[in-house]
Order: C-alpha cells, then structure tokens, then sequence
C-alpha cells in the first residue's frame, strides 16, 4: 500500500437509488486511473484483491455469492461485469424519467443540480439528439430563482441551452455577489476595547485604535484603519473641530461628555457569561420539562398494552392544522423527505418520531442523536420518552433554515411548536379580544364580578376562584370577539 501514499482509496456506496449505476461507473474509474497510475506494475490478481478492499462489506458479501472458479477469480473484467449486473435491475428509465420530471434544484449549486439532471437524461434512455433540449426544459422547470424562469420564458422559442445556463449562472453570482455586500453593510464587524478607566473621563475624547484579539494568539492585534472617537463613536476628529457630545449627557449613566454608545458603564453592564453543559452521560439529570399543548396520549385497542401511542386528535379542523414540509439532514442535499407536520402553537418545541428520522436519515452512520435535556409532558400528564435532540433542516418557501427537533419513540405526525411556526411564517397573532359579553357573572359561584382598579394577576385568580382551575370543563354563556 506505500505505492497509494498520498491518494485518497476509491469508495462506493450501495445505497440503493437511480444514481446507483453512475455511482459504480465511477468507482471503476477511480480505480482504472490507479491501476495506471500508481499501481501499474501490481499484477492483475493483485488489482483484483484492491477491488475487494474497496467495495466495502456490501460488495464483498456479493462476492462470496458468485462462486467463481479460480480462473475468474483473476480476471479483473469479470468482477466489473458482476457488479454491473447486480446494479442492473435497478437501473430503470421510466424510474429515472420520474426523477427527472420532479427534479428540484433546493438550494443546491447550479452546476451540482444540472450534473444530476445530465445523469438522469443519460440513463432514461432518451435519443441523443434531444438531450440538450431535455436539460434546457429541466433547468428551466427546476431552478429556484422565478428572476431566472421569468427570463427564460420571456425568450421564448429562442431559448437554448447555452442561453439558459448563462442566465441562470449570471443570476446566481450576482445573488451571491449581493449577499456579501449586504452582509459586509448591514452586519460590519464590531470590536468593543473595555478598560478600566482610574482617572474617569479624563481620556474622553482621544482617539483610540481598535483592538481585536486572535483566536490561538497571545495578546492583542491593532487595527488603525478607523479609529473612533470615545465621546460619540463617529470618525476620529480633527484638532480644530468640536466633538458634538461634549456637553451631551448619557443615558446610562447619567454623566456628561459622551453618548450612550460610547457609556463604558454600560458595554460592562451588558457583558454576559455562557455556560454550556456538555455532559454525554446515557441517563442525564433533566429538571426542565415542556408540556405539548394538543398532544394527546392514550392507550389504542389495536396495539394491546402499548401506551406509547399518540393518537390525533378528531377535530373537524383537523386538516386545517396539517402541513406537508420537506426536510433533510443537511442543508443542500439532493433529495428531500416530505414529511406531514401539525402547526401546535401550544407545543413549546418540536417533535419527531423515531420513524421519521429513520426515514430523513436513512444511513445508520449519519444518525446523530445529542443527549436529551428536557422532559416532554402530553396533554394529561403522561410523560413521552425522549430519545435524544437532532437538527434538520427544513424547505420552506425556497429557503433553508435549521430546526432542532425532540425524537420520540412514539408513532405520530411531526410537530411544529408555536416558535418555529411563527418563525416560518405558518401562524400569525395579530388578534387581540374587542368586547366580552357574559349574560351571568359565572366565575365564581359565591362572588360577583367586580370592577378592579389593578389588573388581576396569576396569584389571585387561582386565590379568588380555585374551583375554575380544577379538571376540564367549559364557560357556559360567555362570548368573546375577537379581530382577524
């Protein structure tokens, strides 16, 4: 192996899918580039024994089904026709002209997203003559930008391959030449120096260079490209101009001669320590617990003694809460799992079955789950086990953002707590109540309701009225408007 020093061996991964043939076409090329490479002296029953190291335990249990005699256990072209034959079946053109048809780009590079398109025209078994056509109409039909789609469209008739890459490709580096530009404006990098000031404002109004310390480096480096005033926090000032916070008094701590910007008192006050806990223990201590507010938990005829089962709820707006999102395990990937999800405003975080993540993460290697630190509590009080927290990543509305989801070893649809929801753009609280009406004051069965000149607080509603607060049960006659 010292002749392979510095090179990376060829891989494979047997997952089964439409790409599985182009997946092993090249793997051989990998490995016919070393055998003329490196390994070009290595006889061939020698290259046969590298192919069996890099095919991985799936391959090689393939090949402890051939029952080759010993003359074609040497023969290199019979191993490629073996494995050819057993990716074969899965090769399928209506299976890949499907694919084709629902490709999406989903936040994937350009060029990554027509590489795939190409493979799937090469193996749907489309004539030759048409392929560019074919890929023009998928990039068109498939790119994220509607901007790119518009002019495209607006082409018309005209519209060839050439032209549509380009348009696509300019759209994208001006999108991501944009992003840095707005980022390097609206988020420029802030350094705060806090010393410690004995002598109090006697050092106002000199200008002071920037100090940013460097992560793994001793002490501080000086930046002189723009130094500020300490008073007002604009551009240093020149020996004959006037610094306009002088006679400005702070906010913060009330003195004279600088604004609240510039207020050391205040950059101390606002210092914050964190501290994570990043114990890996199997049985974590958890005091936190997180009640989901329409989860309901109960024993199903049809499973026996299993109470881990979570059952929906039968509302008759029941689909009206139901919403079918796209998720994966990282951020741009090729394909995506739709998965049904329930909008819970009244759940404080997000829930995934185990079922789910399973099918999201299909790889048992790529399953990563971080110790759980909270318990959850359905509606009732019966407490769910939590497997363990994982991040996905969710497509919504031609954008990609993160959601950390609780595995639970319970069946049942996904859900989206109120934070996620509302950060997603799914809910809306913009209601507030216009008129009560109550026909009977029915809050109490021994007091009347009387006006108060404070509001009421927790404590003394669950003082007043400690009958309210018990079991379930309804408000007859009372009658609420609220805006949309």
């Amino acid at each position: 192996m010292s002749d392979l020093a510095g090179f990376e061996p060829p891989r494979i991964d047997w997952t089964p899918g439409p790409d599985l043939p182009q997946r092993l076409k090249r793997f051989r090329q990998k490995c016919e580039l070393l055998f003329d490479g490196p390994l070009k002296d290595r006889t061939v029953k020698q290259k046969c024994r590298y192919v069996l190291l890099w095919v991985g335990d799936y391959g090689l249990d393939l090949y402890n089904t051939w029952n080759l005699s010993e003359a074609d256990q040497d023969k290199l072209d019979e191993y490629w026709t073996r494995f050819e034959q057993h990716v074969k079946p899965q090769s399928n053109h209506l299976l890949n002209r499907f694919y084709l048809r629902n490709l999406k780009q989903n936040n994937r590079p350009l060029d990554e997203f027509l590489t795939e398109a190409n493979l799937l025209i090469q193996n749907s078994g489309y004539p030759d003559e048409i392929h560019d056509e074919l890929m023009r109409d998928a990039l068109v039909f498939g790119v994220d930008s509607d901007t790119v789609r518009k002019k495209c469209i607006a082409e018309g008739n005209e519209l060839t391959l050439i032209k549509a890459r380009e348009i696509a490709r300019t759209e994208e580096a001006t999108r991501q030449q944009l992003k840095v530009m707005t980022r390097d404006v609206s988020n420029p990098t802030q350094v705060d120096s806090l010393q410690k000031n004995r002598r109090g404002n006697m050092n106002r109004g000199k200008t002071k260079p920037l100090y940013d310390r460097q992560k793994g480096q001793k002490g501080y480096r000086m930046k002189w490209d723009k130094p500020v005033c300490t008073r007002c926090g604009n551009t240093a000032h020149n020996k004959d101009q006037k610094c306009p916070a002088i006679k400005a008094q702070c906010f913060g701590c009330k003195k004279t001669g600088h604004y609240q910007s510039m207020c050391f008192k205040a950059i101390k006050t606002n210092c914050n320590s964190l501290e994570r806990d990043d114990s890996n223990s199997n049985e974590p201590d958890i005091d936190e617990k997180i009640f989901l507010g329409t989860l309901l938990a109960e024993q199903c005829p049809n499973i026996g003694a299993n109470p881990n089962q979570i059952n929906s709820l039968n509302t008759e707006q029941k689909n009206k809460v139901l919403i079918e999102t796209h998720l994966t395990a990282e951020p741009y990937h090729k394909y995506t799992t739709p998965v049904v999800c329930k909008i819970d405003t009244g759940a404080e975080l997000n829930v995934l079955s185990k079922h789910d993540y399973e099918t999201i993460v299909p790889n048992p290697k790529r399953r990563r789950l971080e110790p759980p630190n909270i318990k959850i509590t359905a509606y009732g009080g019966h407490e769910i086990r939590n497997i363990g927290t994982c991040q996905l990543y969710i497509h919504h509305m031609d954008e990609v953002k993160p959601i950390v989801f609780n595995v639970t070893d319970v069946e049942g649809p996904a859900i989206l707590g109120c934070q996620t929801s509302r950060d997603l753009g799914l809910v809306q609280f913009p209601c507030k109540i216009m008129h009560v009406h109550a026909s009977t004051p029915t809050l109490s069965n021994s007091q009347n309701v009387v006006k108060r000149a404070t509001p009421l607080t927790k404590e003394t509603l669950l003082k007043e009225y400690p009958d309210r607060f018990e079991g379930l049960g309804t408000f007859k006659d009372m009658s609420h408007t609220i805006s949309p």
